[in-house]
């Protein structure tokens, strides 16, 4: 059997998933908790106490904290929200494949995902909430985030290019699993059966609607 594109292209999502989609989890909870420790360095915890005290309303409420660390300005967010938080740290840009694991990595997230809000004084959701200098400690820490995030993004596209090499050297699927044996429940699950092969995509009677169908005589002499 002929292996096509898009047994290609979902054979090597898979195993960039397989390989990345764990880095991923990792970091995103790494960025969620950086989040949390940002909003405890500008709220301590009486004061944070003391606010959640206020009625209801009084406060204003936000998913993510306006910082400036090192004279860069960012949102943080505290829950996950796809590239929401990988745009923070990947500042020499995000390939569109490490997008793509992303989108798959939180779709086939089974755990339920909640909106995390924190409460915040008005002057501090308008504006930049909290400005720290380059060797503060968060700032530091920020920078490792962004340098694992980073790597991240280097080591999806080094992988990334290799497999679109790789798989495009073979031709069928036979030759890839003799050559690859270890991708063989990869390739497998992803071959149509006879049934979605044979089947057309509408039935024939509505193709022929379509495209009026069949042609008339004098239409194929002008024709």
């Amino acid at each position: 059997m002929r292996l096509t594109n898009t047994i290609r292209d979902r054979v090597r999502m898979d195993l960039l998933i397989r390989k990345f989609g764990p880095v991923i989890i990792e970091l995103d909870e790494k960025a969620i908790a950086f989040s949390e420790k940002l909003y405890n360095e500008l709220y301590d915890l009486p004061t944070q106490r003391k606010m959640k005290k206020l009625p209801k309303g009084w406060l204003a409420e936000a998913s993510s904290i306006s910082v400036s660390l090192a004279s860069k300005y960012s949102n943080f967010y505290f829950e996950s929200s796809e590239n929401l938080i990988v745009y923070n740290f990947c500042r020499r840009g995000i390939p569109s494949i490490l997008n793509d694991i992303i989108r798959k990595v939180y779709q086939n997230r089974t755990q339920t995902k909640t909106k995390n809000t924190k409460l915040f004084l008005a002057k501090d959701v308008n504006g930049v909430g909290l400005v720290l200098e380059a060797s503060h400690p968060l700032s530091i820490e920020c920078d490792k985030i962004t340098f694992a995030f980073e790597k991240l993004a280097e080591d999806v596209r080094e992988a990334n290019n290799q497999l679109i090499a790789s798989l495009s050297a073979i031709t069928t699927v036979k030759s890839l699993i003799s050559a690859w044996p270890e991708v063989k429940h990869f390739v497998q699950k992803h071959i149509p059966t006879n049934d979605d092969r044979n089947l057309p995509a509408l039935p024939i009677r509505e193709l022929n609607a379509m495209f009026d169908l069949p042609v008339e005589e004098e239409e194929k002499e002008t024709a």
